[in-house]
């Protein structure tokens, strides 16, 4: 079952490929990362548990953040993230980030105000 926000895609794969065979061309399904865009809050799993935030910024292009490069492309975009509890900054594939609904994003400007 796909997530809300996800498309699924079926791509033809050369001879050597390791897909299942659908007719005489092998098929494999890929999906797209879901897409946000910047002021959304949403929230995400840690090591501590769930953990949610205002997106600050779209990252598109390869960026070294914290010592580490961070992979990312228009196809699929990294998020640059502000904790709403404390000062700290993530960033995060589209896959890993789910939409907290629009009735918490008044709570969530207020917190950015705050700042």
């Amino acid at each position: 079952m796909r997530s809300p926000g996800e498309v699924e895609f079926l791509i033809e794969v050369s001879d050597g490929g390791v897909a299942p065979r659908v007719g005489d061309r092998a098929m494999v399904k890929r999906t797209m990362s879901k897409v946000f865009k910047v002021g959304d809050h949403v929230k995400w799993n840690s090591e501590a548990g769930s953990v949610s935030g205002v997106i600050a910024r779209k990252v598109t292009s390869n960026t070294r953040y914290k010592g580490y490069l961070r992979h990312a492309s228009r196809d699929e975009p990294q998020y640059i993230i502000n904790s709403d509890k404390s000062d700290h900054v993530a960033i995060h594939k589209g896959s890993a980030l789910h939409l907290i609904p629009a009735r918490t994003k008044a709570k969530a400007r207020k917190i950015e105000r705050e700042r």
